[in-house]
């Protein structure tokens, strides 16, 4: 689409906005972190949008990890970026996924915040399977 989406290849040896591209390593360890974290994470938790959130990220992680790792040496290889939005830099649909959960994650603790007064979804569904016993216990 002129002017709006270009396909364009381009490795990034670094992070978002090829920060750190002298050490590819960096990101490759960061990301097996982040990947236990999110499982270990995603255990804890049965809220299906945090669910789905911890799923984006996790698939993004595994999928430029999946590019380090095949790309180059050993866990010092390159992401292959390949959407170029003209107006930002270019990226692919892992990064898309990272964002997105991220940003799933960002709004639903707002929005948990402001239901419960806690960031913990699953104290929000504990809440609302109260408030719906104590609602059917008052029609009786």
């Amino acid at each position: 689409i002129d002017g709006v989406l270009t396909f364009r290849f381009a490795t990034n040896p670094g992070g978002a906005f090829s920060l750190g591209q002298n050490a590819p390593w960096f990101f490759a360890t960061v990301t097996l972190i982040v990947a236990v974290l999110v499982v270990v994470t995603a255990f804890r938790h049965t809220n299906a949008i945090t669910g789905l959130a911890l799923g984006l990220v996790l698939g993004g992680a595994l999928g430029n990890l999946t590019d380090r790792v095949t790309r180059g040496e050993w866990f010092s290889g390159h992401v292959v970026d390949f959407i170029d939005l003209q107006v930002w830099p270019v990226f692919n649909l892992a990064d898309s996924a990272i964002v997105s959960g991220a940003g799933l994650l960002a709004v639903g603790s707002f929005v948990w915040d402001r239901r419960s007064g806690s960031g913990d979804p699953d104290r929000v569904d504990q809440a609302a399977a109260s408030d719906e016993r104590r609602a059917a216990a008052d029609e009786r």
